[in-house]
């Protein structure tokens, strides 16, 4: 059985601007391996064949936060989100 035919599924999509993406990636990279990656290198993993159906799975979503903010941030929106789901 597919998720999205559970009656009660629910996606969440969290999307982030490209280049905070990036930014964050390089800042994060001593704990992952993404320690040189370039720019372009980046913006081709978008196109990757397993990021394909990322914008359709993204338009089919529930909810979409915008993750331009701290992790804090981000943690409080979903909690949130998550709390009025199981109300």
């Amino acid at each position: 059985m597919r998720y999205s035919q559970v009656k009660s599924f629910k996606l969440l999509a969290v999307m982030a601007d490209p280049d905070l993406r990036f930014e964050r990636t390089l800042r994060s990279s001593e704990e992952f391996k993404d320690v040189d990656i370039s720019r372009s290198r980046f913006d081709n993993l978008a196109s990757a064949r397993s990021e394909l159906d990322v914008p359709i799975l993204m338009s089919k979503a529930d909810v979409m936060i915008n993750n331009s903010g701290d992790i804090d941030s981000l943690k409080a929106r979903v909690d949130e989100i998550v709390r009025q789901w199981t109300l």
